[in-house]
């Protein structure tokens, strides 16, 4: 498998978020991550699959529905 691994910035850049918002869906175990090294006072580094990014990305669109028209007899 050739599975591409992106930083918490480029995951949050690819899902069009801040990064604040990245890290609390995270905390909220909404995205699943991998961590690496870090410790007791280190942070360590945080990667997410491409494949997670992309289900986080469906899963919002499909609860955000279908986008509005909002005057429905312009359309």
């Amino acid at each position: 498998m050739d599975e591409k691994l992106l930083t918490a910035k480029q995951a949050a850049e690819r899902i069009g978020i801040s990064a604040g918002a990245l890290r609390d869906a995270i905390a909220r175990e909404r995205i699943e991550v991998i961590r690496v090294g870090g410790g007791e006072r280190r942070a360590g580094y945080t990667f997410i699959h491409e494949d997670e990014v992309k289900r986080y990305i469906a899963e919002v669109k499909g609860k955000r529905g279908p986008k509005k028209v909002s005057n429905p007899s312009a359309a």
